[in-house]
């Protein structure tokens, strides 16, 4: 009985320092102060009121949605980042979208990390976005015209409609570009058989 006892007091602590270590992956005051430091060299300026609304940890790395600059409010945009089209409700000048990503020394941009090779999949970008909808971005993979934020023959379909004059429902005006799947400049039915091409695995 002894022994039962000790070995689930040795479990115990296991889990325990496995959690405190797993916890530990994110020093939340570092990551603030990266982050106010990034946007102060932006702004160029000696103070910023920055702020991390909200955080998610994947592959090594936090990604986050933040603000830090002085206001500036305008028209929606769309900004089209490696395979992925953000739909954000309000420009959050300078950096649109405001999505950042936090490697346990220093933040980046999205785009700057995926240009530097630190983010290759975009699927925690989805779930951070799609954990807190308040954020007001939106991310489309590339050929999803009906904008439900996946990549289906649905989306083939309605560009074909849409094509043909039949009316449909398509991903916001200023993120139409989604729609040109093979990326020529020009959204036509070649777009729809790209999509049906990259759904079937065909390059």
């Amino acid at each position: 009985m002894r022994r039962i006892i000790s070995l689930l007091l040795a479990l115990m602590l296991v889990v325990s320092v496995g959690c405190l270590q797993a916890y530990a992956l994110v020093d939340e005051k570092h990551m603030e102060d990266e982050f106010e430091e990034f946007c102060k060299r932006r702004e160029n300026v000696a103070s910023i009121d920055s702020k991390i609304q909200y955080y998610i940890e994947a592959d090594g790395l936090v990604f986050f949605v933040g603000h830090g600059y002085f206001f500036t409010f305008s028209m929606e945009d769309c900004v089209k980042i490696a395979d992925w089209y953000f739909h954000c409700n309000f420009l959050t000048s300078p950096d649109t979208p405001n999505i950042y990503v936090y490697d346990g020394d220093r933040v980046y941009h999205l785009r700057v990390a995926y240009n530097k090779g630190i983010v290759t999949d975009f699927s925690p970008v989805v779930e951070l976005l799609e954990a807190y909808p308040s954020s007001g971005i939106t991310a489309y993979p590339m050929g999803d015209v009906n904008g439900d934020s996946a990549l289906d023959v649905t989306d083939a379909t309605t560009l074909q409609k849409q094509l043909c004059g039949i009316k449909t429902t398509l991903v916001s005006d200023p993120c139409y570009g989604v729609a040109d799947m093979n990326m020529d400049g020009v959204i036509n039915i070649k777009d729809a058989t790209a999509i049906q091409k990259a759904l079937a695995g065909i390059e």
